[in-house]
């Protein structure tokens, strides 16, 4: 089991660096959502545009809550792995 614990730490160190991309996609859409909700001359139905911005954000957390769980089941083996 040894064995594996390197590698499992590389693939959280993965999966970690991973997140940092579906996290700047969510900051981009809620500065997104905030400019539209500020702005006095928007084209087109306001509604809509929030819509598929919201939904949009929804994906990516669900994104995340799955990556935080694989990574939460990798940890699981780490541990178990040092304790053996």
């Amino acid at each position: 089991m040894r064995e594996k614990t390197p590698k499992t730490n590389e693939d959280i160190s993965s999966e970690l660096f991973d997140l940092e991309e579906p996290l700047h996609r969510a900051r981009h859409f809620a500065e997104a959502l905030r400019m539209i909700a500020s702005s006095d001359g928007m084209r087109g139905e306001p509604g809509e545009a929030i819509e598929t911005l919201a939904q949009s954000l929804i994906l990516i957390l669900r994104e995340l809550q799955d990556k935080r769980e694989f990574l939460f089941g990798l940890a699981v083996e780490v541990k178990e792995g040092g304790a053996a």
